[in-house]
């Protein structure tokens, strides 16, 4: 029988809390991973520590409260990995916000949280970690990042210019990075069915199901479905495992089709 995918690599996930974060952090560990969970929220941090150590042990995995924004805050998220776990190999940044507005409508505050979170949490990250992913002989570094960053939405200036940039970002740290066997990829998301979408979401739970429908019509998703948070979190496992270990600097579409570039 093969070892799991990624047994005895510890890895990093911010946005660890719910939604595809959640379930990333929990394909991780279901892999062999040592798993750090992050989150700006202390009560989701301790609720969800407290559930994985249950069902993995607290050897497996731990919680840190960790704001991306704040570079003290991911420099103490490292610390806790490091004496937690010994290092890192891997990083997710699962750091997330949509703007909705345009041009004339978004304020320069709403632009600023949007690259904050997107781009600048990347820069924290790597700074933080790749000294550490060196000395460990490579590492992997994985955004989460959306088609937005090819196919721009109109109605979402900010994060689709933003992440268009984080999508640049990738790539140049992979190159600069390739040298040290330090690999940096990005997965490229369409419509995912997590619970954000309840948030902005007004009529009766019978509702909810044609809602979601009317959203995958609008975009025109071939596969006539959302995706769900543990398919996104399949291919985020294989990609930062050693059987992509030839895989770097590139934007994985994972859209059911929804995308019409390549």
């Amino acid at each position: 029988m093969k070892d799991p995918l990624l047994n005895g690599r510890v890895a990093l996930v911010t946005g660890g809390t719910r939604g595809i974060g959640l379930s990333i952090v929990k394909a991780f560990l279901s892999a062999g991973a040592k798993v750090l969970c992050c989150s700006r929220t202390p009560e989701a941090v301790s609720g969800v520590e407290q559930s994985l150590q249950a069902e993995w042990g607290s050897p497996r995995v731990a919680g840190v409260v960790c704001d991306v924004t704040a570079r003290d805050q991911v420099d103490r998220a490292v610390r806790r990995a490091t004496e937690k776990f010994g290092g890192v190999d891997i990083v997710v940044n699962n750091g997330a916000t949509s703007q909705r507005g345009t041009i004339m409508t978004l304020s320069e505050e709403q632009w600023f949280e949007e690259f904050s979170v997107k781009v600048l949490s990347l820069t924290r990250l790597a700074q933080a970690l790749v000294p550490g992913m060196k000395q460990r002989g490579g590492g992997s570094i994985l955004l989460i990042n959306s088609i937005f960053a090819k196919e721009p939405d109109r109605d979402f200036y900010a994060s689709s210019v933003v992440r268009s940039a984080a999508l640049t970002l990738t790539k140049l740290m992979s190159r600069e990075l390739a040298p040290y066997n330090i690999r940096v990829n990005a997965l490229g998301l369409g419509l995912v069915a997590t619970d954000a979408w309840k948030r902005g979401f007004e009529g009766t739970p019978e509702e909810y199901g044609d809602y979601l429908n009317e959203a995958v019509q609008g975009y025109h998703i071939p596969l006539k479905r959302m995706a769900s948070p543990e398919e996104i979190a399949d291919i985020a496992t294989f990609l930062v495992s050693d059987q992509a270990r030839y895989v770097t600097g590139a934007q994985w579409a994972v859209d059911g089709g929804m995308s019409q570039g390549v």
